[in-house]
């Protein structure tokens, strides 16, 4: 053994002299199961160790310094690096207690097809002994390429950890084409041996960059976990590699998970042909001054976010801060999905500098963004606030889908303060928001408001969609400043339908301040729509029917949608607690439009009704003012002149309030005992008036009518 954790042997190959030199490596291995314990190699005109060939199988490396001087504190660099592993050498053991650093290129160099099932652990590689101090390899700490596949570095327990710091370019480098089945657990990249200082890597902690498919970074059980933390500039850079797993790991964090030891810019970057890769579940991606997570590019697509922490510490209950953006999907990147319907697929993604999710660009499209808890701590029941946006979807990006329809699909988009938007929609076409609970818990009834909207639409945006009326559709958007805005005369055609909206302290729906109804076309947002005037509501039986009249263009069709309320909407003006239902009227000539909705779900007898208008090119209204329901008749059928007693039977006028339902009945005897009258027909009024025959009464001299609703 050494002695004072040094090697006992100090093999110097800059003393050989050139006239001298038989060999350019400090040791070739060339057989298998030998042993290479407490010998420093430095100064080698190639590489301080060479494993080449495939007999060359189960040698072990310890308790050696590589490209380091005497003093462990120095580079004394092979001129390669420090360990060539190539040609088929495997399965050999390369720690612990070596020190891998100052090398001319990489610390450790694996490299070939069925180069495999070679370990490196517990090294310090790229630090000194200490693992306090950087003493770079110039290149990267650990180079895995050329189809290498099934070797690990790190371990499941302290004593196979490596500390991967320092180094020139990257701490890990894995690249290639068919270079699979690696693994990389356990290890502190980017820190010192405490896990709490930052000795970075100055290119990135971990680089996939060549076509690797099907790797592992960290794993579910804490003990695999890396800390990949302050680094230059990612965490991890991945481009052209699909099919890797990234899970449980701490990134831009201390080993404690506890407070930032953040990355210089971003945690982890996709960019390029990367698609596939599992980003989850278990991270902790906190501290990093610009992303957590950032996907750039057209081809980086259908890659998962799952089951993380973004902008929170370990536990899930603290900001960590610093974060400007917990993820970013940009460039045109598509079909990424953040969260999912699982329980252990939701992200948290909370107490972030900027946004929770920042979506931007031309062609960033088809993006799931569902079942996460964005704004606050991991059990959906306090804020921790993501400060101006929740999430923000800008210039060009389009299609993309914030929700869902089915259960858990939702997000809750909640807590945000600064700006206070909890979603916000720019310059952004054909975007989906559906399900999602924004600016309450993750029950829907309880307050975490955004500062200033529930949800933004603005600055050009045409054709997102907010809400709708199948089941499951619509979001909850309650306890925010305004439920919806809508700004700018070039944003129109978003629907707004079916969302429950409530407890808003301002207009539940808002359309840059529009108040009151107009003759003809406006311009403004959504074509500042105008709303219905809701004229009366009454309860009867279990039903409720709905009155009223909607001006706007002339001979067009509108979607009327009706809600109920507990109280009424801020100045008059109704929200939309609970969606009741819809029916479609067609303006005549001069624009006016008459309904009546019968709502057969409940007697909302003593609560507030408002309704909303949405033209067939999608722009929707504010809320009308809301009508408290009363107790009121049913309006009442009459039946008019002519009377006729033809061959064919008797035949009458009637009219009607269109859209109640009726039956006409008949009876033969006014008497006291009055028989049971008979239904002869029973319809829903689509029309004012009906000319009506009854058949049947061809035998009679005299019968009685009468038209009752329901």
């Amino acid at each position: 053994p050494g002695y004072a954790g040094k090697p006992l042997i100090m093999v110097d190959g800059s003393q050989i002299l050139p006239e001298t030199y038989t060999s350019d490596t400090g040791l070739l291995v060339y057989s298998a199961s030998n042993q290479v314990k407490d010998v420093s190699f430095s100064g080698f005109v190639w590489n301080g160790l060479t494993f080449e060939y495939p007999y060359v199988t189960n040698n072990t490396v310890a308790g050696c310094w590589l490209g380091v001087d005497s003093t462990g504190t120095n580079p004394a660099p092979n001129a390669f690096q420090g360990i060539l592993v190539a040609n088929g050498s495997s399965h050999n053991i390369f720690g612990p207690s070596n020190v891998i650093s100052g090398n001319a290129q990489y610390g450790i160099f694996i490299t070939g097809t069925n180069t495999t099932g070679n370990i490196i652990k517990g090294n310090f590689i790229g630090t000194d002994p200490s693992g306090a101090i950087a003493v770079p390899n110039t290149k990267s700490g650990v180079d895995i390429s050329g189809a290498t596949t099934a070797n690990v570095i790190g371990g499941t327990n302290t004593a196979a950890r490596n500390i991967l710091s320092g180094n020139t370019e990257y701490g890990i480098w894995l690249s290639d084409t068919n270079t699979t089945a690696n693994l990389i657990e356990g290890n502190y990249i980017g820190t010192d041996v405490t896990g709490s200082n930052a000795i970075p890597n100055q290119f990135s902690g971990i680089f996939l960059g060549g076509g690797e498919t099907s790797n592992t970074i960290g794993g579910t059980n804490a003990s695999a976990r890396n800390v990949i933390s302050g680094n230059i500039p990612y965490a991890f850079f991945m481009t052209n590699a699909s099919y890797n797993v990234i899970s449980g790991n701490y990134i831009g964090v201390n080993a404690s998970g506890e407070t930032a030891l953040g990355n210089t810019m971003t945690g982890l970057g996709l960019f390029g042909i990367v698609h596939s890769n599992y980003i989850g579940a278990g991270n902790v991606i906190s501290g990093n001054p610009q992303y957590g997570i950032e996907i750039g590019g057209p081809t980086s697509s259908n890659n998962f976010i799952f089951g993380n922490y973004i902008g929170l510490d370990a536990v899930g209950i603290n900001a960590i801060g610093i974060q400007s953006t917990g993820v970013g999907i940009l460039d045109g990147a598509e079909g990424n999905v953040i969260g999912g319907t699982s329980l252990g697929a939701r992200n948290v993604i909370s107490g972030n500098n900027g946004y929770g999710i920042y979506i931007s660009d031309p062609g960033t499209s088809n993006n799931l963004v569902t079942g996460n808890l964005i704004g606050t701590d991991m059990t959906g029941t306090y804020a921790i606030p993501n400060v101006n946006f929740g999430i923000g979807v800008w210039s060009g990006a389009s299609g993309n889908t914030i929700g869902g329809t089915s259960a858990g699909a939702g997000n809750v988009i909640s807590g945000t303060t600064g700006y206070g938007y909890g979603l916000a929609i720019g310059g952004a076409n054909s975007n989906l928001v559906e399900g999602n609970y924004i600016g309450t818990d993750i029950t829907g009834t309880n307050n975490l408001q955004n500062g200033f909207a529930g949800v933004v639409v603005e600055s050009g945006s045409v054709g997102d969609v907010i809400g709708g009326t199948s089941a499951g559709a619509g979001n909850t958007l309650a306890f925010n400043a305004y439920g919806v805005t809508v700004y700018q005369s070039n944003t129109t055609n978003n629907p707004i339908r079916g969302n429950a909206i409530f407890d808003n302290y301002y207009a539940g729906i808002n359309l840059d301040g529009f108040t009151d109804n107009h003759t003809g076309y406006l311009p403004g947002p959504d074509d500042w729509q105008n709303y219905p005037i809701v004229t009366n509501a009454f309860g009867y039986g279990g039903s409720t029917v709905i009155k009223g009249s909607l001006n706007s263009l002339n001979n067009q069709n509108y979607f009327i949608d009706f809600f109920n309320n507990n109280a009424q909407g801020p100045g008059g003006y109704g929200e939309g607690q609970v969606y009741l239902g819809s029916l479609t009227v067609t303006t005549g000539p001069t624009g006016n439009a008459f309904f009546a909705y019968t709502n057969t779900s409940g007697n909302f007898y003593g609560q507030y009704i408002s309704a909303t208008a949405t033209a067939a090119n999608g722009d929707t209204s504010e809320f009308g003012p809301d009508v408290l329901a009363t107790n009121l008749p049913a309006p009442f059928a009459q039946l008019i002149g002519p009377f006729r007693w033809l061959p064919n039977g008797f035949a009458f006028n009637l009219t009607f309030t269109t859209n109640f339902s009726y039956h006409i009945q008949a009876t033969t005897n006014l008497a006291p005992n009055a028989i049971q009258w008979v239904n002869l027909t029973n319809f829903t009024a689509t029309s004012t008036s009906l000319v009506f025959t009854d058949r049947t009464a061809t035998s009679f001299h005299a019968r009685f009518y009468r038209a009752v609703s329901p």
